[in-house]
């Protein structure tokens, strides 16, 4: 279980996102200037929960002043204004002082940070009302994802009341924050009421928007009619987002109804949405398109490929070369502005120019809102001058074509990147990219940085280089091979450092050491992930080495360079509100709720990456984790007093009972 996180809380100047600055001109204590006065009286106004020094100073006329902040335990700065300052670290420098002025000092109380822990959200044998069948219970839960303020969405298979499978009963289901419980949203015995005589059959949705509402695609049945379209869900109601054969920006063309996991959903803090579709004509004609905006005024960014060799867009000498089928899962990345970036395969002149690497670009393209035209943000092929070395470069294959996205956007438009193949098909080189230019992260072939912090001896060099996730602060997460042991990162543009290799102790875990730490599958679906608290999840198989047995683990690094244990198999863990049967009436179970320590007997990979078939999650994010440090995960309880009994007074059968736990992180300030 999460061991406490028992550091003292550090005293600090915080700024909340809100503080302003603003100019000493206005009546709360600031005179006009009086042309025949000497000296003037700078006086401080604060409030509960910090100090300035000096309380009063005077000033000669022109003259620039410095105050001093101090600011309690517990509380934060949030407003300070006054004498036309400015803040600096826990100094505040006036303006030049030309009459009597004030500053004045805003501070808030921090809320107390949550409890470390691992709590349960819902397990199998919950009983719903699942639309015209009924109530039903929940069974096989799978593809659990978090919001910003907490809201988890969860896929489950249900049973009926007597534990018979429902066929067809595959559903997608809500949990908001407020612990009002599991509500069906998606489900073919829901009906959606802007198409009553439809069934809904096929869904392919993401996590919950910030607001907690969900956006899917679905694919509907209306007799022998097959269509589907793109569906807003909120507070109970339903709001078609993409009509069946209204796609933004296409005339012409038509959402497919037999949709696969070529449609991605992503969405940024402020519910701004990108999504990627596949769509056809009436000539069975296929494409891809990009859309952005708000969900409720969705605006075409890019298409690509008519499926007949055509292309629909066109920008200065470059167009879009590839059609449909070659698109792969090149992913939209949405950023705080609202502005996308995508993978394109381009070509400079597809008349004159021979059909080789160097006619073909590869590139990632951005498009901002308002913006006419797509821009090229990097792309192969075009010299550029290495940060870390000073020498010219140039990148030989950026992004992936047939695998999972290479490259990860944060809110400052910074970019992390893979660039190159190895012969497996892996990534060689990571990059960051910020408005300084190009920073080379880990190399295929160099010296791998600290790795004695690993216990491998210094000179050791990268192998295989996985997939980034980059964080709002620029710290990124990644996997690689260091002298054939996977490993575990965390960078900087100007450090790397490991967390994790094969064959470490594991912390805290007598015996117990990281046997295999993925890397060896594509798309790696056990690739960490990294929030915009730099808190680091990722999977971990541990062996022990006194008798060989194995164990999946979920662990935590924070951004104080600790490593923490969430979960693993086997581990003994106290949940409360676990559904169990009672008793049994006249053949009929009675159902209720304990309080109990149970054997967490698996663990799911937890869901990194949207694209896992037709009725995969799509995912607006990577990975179960928002901001806050709540994670949640997948599991299966065991124990002789199993939920899942099927038959009256089989009271010992064992019966899995999946489990979606939430993991509270400790909170760490670097």
């Amino acid at each position: 279980m999460l061991r406490p996180y028992s550091k003292e809380l550090m005293v600090g100047l915080t700024l909340a996102s809100g503080v302003l600055l603003s100019a000493c001109n206005s009546s709360s204590g600031n005179g006009e200037e009086d042309v025949d006065q000497a000296t003037f009286e700078v006086s401080t106004q604060a409030g509960t929960g910090g100090s300035i020094s000096p309380q009063t100073q005077q000033a000669s006329r022109g003259e620039v002043l410095d105050f001093e902040i101090a600011i309690e335990s517990g509380f934060s700065l949030v407003d300070i204004d006054g004498c036309s300052g400015s803040l600096s670290d826990t100094t505040y420098t006036t303006g030049a002082i030309e009459a009597d002025c004030t500053i004045t000092l805003t501070f808030d109380e921090l809320a107390e940070a949550p409890e470390p822990g691992v709590s349960l959200l819902v397990a199998a044998n919950e009983e719903v009302e699942l639309g015209s069948y009924g109530p039903a219970l929940m069974n096989g839960l799978s593809q659990a994802f978090i919001n910003a303020k907490g809201d988890v969405s969860l896929r489950s298979t249900m049973r009926d009341l007597d534990h018979n499978i429902v066929s067809g009963g595959a559903s997608h289901l809500l949990l908001p924050a407020d612990g009002s419980g599991p509500t069906p949203f998606l489900s073919q015995f829901l009906t959606i009421p802007q198409f009553p005589d439809a069934t809904p059959v096929r869904f392919a949705r993401h996590s919950p928007a910030p607001d907690g509402s969900l956006m899917a695609l679905v694919g509907f049945e209306e007799g022998s009619t097959e269509f589907a379209a793109a569906v807003r869900y909120h507070e109970g109601d339903y709001q078609i987002m993409i009509e069946p054969d209204d796609v933004p920006g296409l005339t012409g063309y038509s959402l497919r109804s037999d949709f696969d996991f070529g449609n991605i959903f992503r969405f940024n803090e402020s519910g701004q949405t990108a999504i990627r579709l596949r769509v056809t004509d009436a000539a069975d004609n296929n494409t891809v398109t990009w859309l952005f905006g708000e969900p409720e005024n969705l605006a075409p960014a890019f298409t690509w490929g008519d499926g007949t060799g055509q292309f629909h867009l066109e920008y200065g000498e470059y167009l879009f070369r590839w059609p449909f089928l070659s698109v792969g899962n090149s992913s939209p990345a949405i950023s705080a502005d609202g502005s996308i970036a995508v993978y394109a395969s381009t070509k400079t002149d597809r008349d004159s120019q021979p059909d080789d690497e160097f006619a073909t670009i590869k590139a990632l393209w951005s498009v901002a809102p308002e913006q006419s035209d797509p821009e090229i943000r990097v792309r192969t092929h075009a010299p550029f001058t290495s940060q870390g070395t000073g020498m010219l470069e140039e990148f030989s294959d950026i992004a992936p074509g047939g695998q999972e996205q290479g490259y990860s956007l944060n809110d400052q438009g910074e970019i992390a990147l893979l660039n190159g193949y190895t012969d497996d098909g892996f990534k060689r080189d990571l990059w960051f990219l910020d408005e300084d230019g190009y920073w080379p992260i880990a190399r295929h072939g160099t010296v791998a940085p600290n790795t004695d912090q690993v216990g491998l001896s210094t000179g050791a060099t990268f192998g295989r280089i996985g997939v980034p996730a980059l964080s709002n602060s620029g710290q990124m997460t990644f996997q690689a091979e260091v002298e054939s042991q996977t490993s575990v990162w965390v960078a900087s543009r100007v450090e790397a450092q490991p967390i994790a290799i094969e064959g470490m102790d594991a912390p805290g875990l007598e015996n117990w050491t990281f046997a295999r730490l993925g890397l060896d599958a594509l798309p790696p679906l056990d690739a960490p992930f990294i929030n915009n608290k730099d808190q680091v999840i990722f999977w971990a198989e541990l062996e022990d080495t006194s008798n060989g047995s194995s164990a999946d683990s979920l662990w935590l690094h924070d951004a104080c360079n600790g490593l923490w244990l969430i979960a693993m198999e086997d581990q003994e863990i106290e949940l409360e509100g676990v559904p169990v049967v009672i008793d049994w009436e006249d053949g009929q179970a009675v159902r209720g709720k304990e309080t109990a320590e149970r054997t967490l007997r698996s663990l799911d990979t937890p869901p990194f990456y949207a694209n896992t078939g037709p009725t995969g999650p799509n995912t607006g994010q990577r990975y179960p984790l928002n901001d806050q440090g709540e994670f949640v995960f997948v599991g299966e309880l065991a124990g002789d007093y199993s939920t899942g009994l099927i038959s009256e007074g089989d009271t010992g059968t064992y019966h899995r009972q999946d489990v979606v736990l939430k993991a509270q992180l400790p909170q760490c300030e670097a």
